[in-house]
């Protein structure tokens, strides 16, 4: 009797209580779950201050430089750093904060070289988000080089600086190097308007490049290093800080360990 008892489902507002603390633990876990995918843009990012100040520093100075009457040259920066460390997420995040602040004196295009048929298609990108066409490499280049060098000129460049995020530049690197070359090229004119983040993976690429590319991107750098073991474990736990009482301090710490000694990529923190 006593031990049947206990088998009896709950009634009135004990069950009612259970079910709905229940239901609440899952709620938060799909809720974390999502703080934690890789598609999620936190609202800041710790531990990359630094290089943040750097980047936003840069498209300021550069914006600023396209209104004067005196400078109109744009520049380049080399940003590098393995897979997994924000190299990209920093640069979207300024951009994102830049624009919600009401700075509107810039026209921003991301074109991704792992998604280009071949390298010489970045000027087809880059001319279709200017302009609207869809033209072939050729054609493009010619446009482009047109646009930069003041031999045209289109009524979108007027107050408004060109700043192109070229990411996984690497990809794009090949044997005449002439579509690396023409990009790092043009912002040198004093009549292009435009500035060139370029991001790369792999910490060589200077080295393979024609020293005319390389010079360009000597002159401002930023280096992403690895996260460490603290790193993974802020940047977690901020995105957690509304359900920190789902997971134990020792689990997050043993997956920070973890990815630090293998990679220092937070995507993999971040999945396990």
């Amino acid at each position: 009797g006593h031990f049947g008892a206990k088998l009896q489902p709950s009634t009135g507002d004990v069950a009612n209580d259970k079910f709905s603390s229940l239901g609440t633990v899952e709620n938060d876990i799909i809720k974390a779950s999502r703080a934690l995918s890789l598609a999620t843009i936190p609202e800041y990012m710790p531990c990359r201050e630094e290089q943040q100040e750097q980047i936003e520093d840069f498209m300021r100075n550069a914006i600023a430089s396209s209104s004067s009457s005196r400078n109109k040259a744009g520049k380049c920066l080399y940003i590098s750093g393995i897979p997994g460390t924000g190299k990209t997420a920093c640069v979207m995040d300024i951009v994102r904060n830049m624009t919600q602040n009401g700075n509107r004196n810039f026209h921003f295009i991301e074109i991704n070289g792992l998604q280009l048929p071949s390298p010489m298609h970045v000027y087809s990108k880059l001319c279709e988000a200017l302009t609207g066409e869809t033209v072939g490499p050729s054609t493009a280049m010619m446009a482009l080089e047109d646009l930069f060098t003041g031999k045209s000129q289109k009524e979108f460049m007027h107050g408004h600086h060109i700043i192109v995020l070229l990411d996984e530049m690497d990809s794009i690197v090949n044997k005449s190097q002439k579509a690396l070359y023409n990009l790092f090229d043009w912002p040198s004119n004093p009549s292009s308007n435009l500035s060139i983040i370029g991001i790369a993976n792999t910490m060589d690429l200077p080295e393979r490049l024609h020293p005319r590319i390389a010079s360009r991107l000597a002159a401002n750098k930023v280096v992403f290093h690895p996260y460490q073991k603290d790193d993974l474990q802020t940047i977690v736990q901020a995105r957690l800080e509304a359900f920190d009482t789902l997971f134990e301090d020792a689990a997050l710490q043993y997956a920070a360990r973890k990815v630090a000694n293998c990679s220092g990529d937070l995507r993999r923190c971040l999945e396990l």
